[in-house]
């Protein structure tokens, strides 16, 4: 007669091995872009009953390994990021997930609220072109413009356009240009209210094209602790010590995956003396 399964008699891993093997499963699912595998993978986990060192290991990386399962593309989170170029005075200055914005109007940078900042932690923001140099406009092209940019051969993204740390979540939820204390409200003050400059703020410039249009996203970025991080001063002088930027490293050097919520623009460029 055929043994019942839930009767079978047959022996089966112990726990601590099955848990191995599935948590080894699931980081092969995280390499290989596998997301919800990977999640499932691990859900199965405390079936096994087993919860051993290596699964605490993987769970406390897990935050730090989120760059494979989201990657920094131009994104609109539900935790709106509210970005605000306030230097514009003849349309709407307010970025709102791909908003249309002119090149020379973005010569001062723009200030930010997060309503859903915790007022005991700490953020880091975040402005990057990961799009660079284009043979025309975005999204209608992805062709990398032909020839050398500003200096350097090929394409030049990922560019660091902006980057603020330490940012309270009090200075966030008041709103306030990260970086700029003079913009810092209400009981909000300090040396530190508005943030650590990492990398200035540099203005969107040409596209590679005459007439060319791209997007750039900002992020913000939770910091693991409480404290202030003594981030590296980047050398700004020369434009480009921008280009090519390791952002990836960076974030998960200073432990700052998952971002918190993210906006981002669309900037249309024009050369010097060209009309829109």
């Amino acid at each position: 007669p055929i043994t019942p399964l839930h009767m079978s008699t047959a022996t089966s891993p112990p726990a601590p091995a099955r848990g191995l093997a599935l948590v080894a499963r699931a980081r092969v699912a995280a390499l290989c872009g596998g997301a919800f595998l990977a999640l499932a993978l691990l859900a199965l986990v405390p079936e096994t009953g087993w919860a051993g060192p290596e699964l605490a290991r993987f769970a406390r990386s897990s935050r730090r390994q989120q760059f494979l399962l989201e990657p920094l593309h131009p994104t609109c989170t539900n935790d709106v990021l509210e970005v605000h170029w306030r230097e514009i005075a003849t349309y709407s200055g307010h970025e709102h997930c791909g908003s249309l914005f002119l090149q020379p109007d973005l010569v001062a940078p723009p200030l930010v609220r997060f309503e859903k900042a915790s007022s005991t932690s700490l953020y880091t923001l975040l402005m990057l072109d990961q799009v660079g140099v284009l043979n025309g406009s975005w999204p209608l092209t992805s062709e990398p413009f032909p020839g050398d940019c500003c200096g350097v051969p090929g394409n030049p993204a990922p560019i660091r356009h902006w980057l603020v740390g330490n940012i309270p979540g009090t200075s966030l939820r008041a709103g306030v240009v990260p970086g700029n204390r003079s913009t810092c409200v209400g009981r909000v003050r300090g040396a530190l209210c508005a943030g650590d400059t990492v990398s200035h703020y540099l203005q969107p410039g040409h596209a590679g094209q005459p007439y060319a249009s791209h997007p750039y996203g900002h992020f913000l970025f939770k910091q693991p602790g409480r404290h202030p991080v003594a981030f590296p001063a980047f050398d700004d002088e020369v434009v480009t010590n921008r280009f090519n930027w390791d952002y990836d490293h960076f974030l998960r050097e200073y432990g700052l995956y998952p971002k918190a919520a993210s906006n981002w623009m669309v900037i249309y460029h024009a050369a010097p003396g060209g009309k829109y």
